[in-house]
């Protein structure tokens, strides 16, 4: 019956051969896949084997023993190239080795100091005033713009010295009358438009507000040797209460009514003495031999003179007297505390240099020195002796304490008994013919 149904239905035999042409088809493309993969394999196994015989080869033929017999010599007989005398030109600071000779071990070393103010015997014109700032805080500090109106004497790109109104120099012990700029910080021009300068602060030491003006820049303080005066004279310290207070120390700046008028120079030493106990200021002294401190002078004007404080044994007040010193020996020779006096560090005394007195010699010394003869006098027993004496009996241990007594205790004539005594006929020691060879008794 499905026989039958199979022979009516025309698509049988039709279904059936392409069922058998598709699968002749994908045997056929997996058959061909084999074949090309087999001779992809076969392909890089043989181009991989040339290549390693080439390599082989090459190392062969370079070897040092085939590359000197087959490689010819007559490059050696050629001049040399432009290539083989090119040299690069070196900058001057280069040395031939390439070291640059820029780079250097640079030490520490002072190069002195800025001054916080200048003294002035009369005003200092202004050269510019600080009009504005972009900066929206009340003062101003290092890296604000700032505006300024000034004069024609202003320069672009110059620095300048930042001030205010300058404070009154005067005492009661004093009769001249100076002034101090202080110095609040450094700006420089950088622009002008409108005849308004614009600049930079570069530093700033105090708070500056708009309205301050512009001086000169004043020069660093160099390190200064101590330098003689031609004459002494008397000054009286003063001070800037913007940056000082009434006791000063060490590395303070002070001004002193002194100036050129009266031969003062840079470099020369102002020196306070102490006169009164600083306690109970009771008088101590009149002379000039308790040191307090040392100014160096820094900066002068014609009746003025600014200092520093380079050394100081107590705190010094303003109205201070000070004498411009002649002699400056000490403080080239030794820094530190020094005193007035003698020197006497180049010949030094020993103990008994300092004990001669060029007296003689006294009641205890003499004393000592008899004491001295006493016991060289006495002759101590040597060891030689101490070797000869014979340890003593066996009797002596039970014998009372007045018959032990130590040989050095007894007398001479009781020693040679004992001996005779102790000794036998085998090791019998020679006696001494006199008691003066023994041991001699203390006295």
């Amino acid at each position: 019956m499905m026989t039958e149904n199979l022979e009516k239905n025309p698509y049988f035999y039709r279904s059936i051969l392409l069922t058998l042409l598709l699968l002749t088809f994908l045997f056929t493309n997996s058959v061909l896949g084999a074949n090309r993969i087999l001779k992809k394999n076969t392909h890089l196994k043989s181009s991989s084997l040339k290549s390693s015989r080439f390599i082989a080869s090459a190392s062969k033929e370079s070897s040092p023993d085939t590359y000197s017999k087959n490689r010819s010599n007559e490059w050696q007989s050629l001049p040399k190239q432009s290539w083989e005398t090119f040299q690069t030109a070196l900058p001057p600071e280069i040395d031939p080795l390439g070291f640059d000779s820029r780079n250097k071990i640079i030490f520490h070393s002072n190069s002195g100091f800025e001054t916080q103010a200048i003294p002035a015997t009369e005003k200092i014109p202004f050269l510019g005033q600080i009009i504005g700032s972009r900066s929206e805080s009340q003062f101003l500090s290092m890296g604000d713009t700032v505006y300024i109106r000034g004069d024609n004497t202003l320069q672009l790109g110059q620095t300048y010295a930042i001030t205010q109104e300058p404070t009154l120099l005067k005492s009661t012990k004093s009769d001249r009358i100076g002034y101090s700029y202080l110095i609040m910080g450094k700006v420089k021009l950088l622009g002008v438009r409108d005849k308004i300068f614009i600049g930079s602060i570069l530093s700033s030491r105090h708070f500056i507000p708009r309205g301050t003006s512009l001086i000169q820049d004043p020069p660093r303080i160099p390190v200064m040797a101590p330098l003689p005066a031609p004459q002494a004279i008397k000054g009286i310290v003063m001070i800037d209460p913007n940056f000082s207070t009434h006791l000063l120390a060490q590395h303070k700046e002070v001004f002193i009514d002194r100036g050129s008028d009266d031969g003062v120079k840079p470099g020369m030493i102002f020196r306070a003495y102490e006169h009164y106990d600083p306690s109970n200021d009771k008088k101590i002294t009149s002379s000039n031999f308790i040191i307090d401190a040392d100014i160096q002078v820094t900066h002068i004007t014609e009746t003025f003179s600014m200092g520093i404080i380079i050394q100081n044994m107590i705190m010094i007040k303003e109205n201070t007297d000070v004498i411009l010193l002649t002699d400056v020996s000490d403080l080239s020779r030794n820094r530190g505390f020094r005193e007035k006096g003698d020197d006497k560090e180049s010949n030094p005394l020993n103990e008994l240099d300092q004990l001669d007195d060029q007296g003689g010699l006294g009641k205890q010394e003499k004393k000592e020195l008899k004491q001295l003869e006493k016991w060289k006098d006495n002759e101590t027993p040597t060891l030689k002796t101490l070797e000869t004496t014979p340890p003593p009996p066996e009797s002596a241990k039970n014998t009372p304490l007045s018959d032990t007594q130590p040989e050095n205790l007894k007398s001479p004539e009781a020693t040679t008994e004992l001996r005779s005594e102790s000794t036998t006929p085998e090791t019998e020691a020679p006696l001494p013919e006199t008691p003066s060879q023994e041991i001699s008794v203390s006295e």
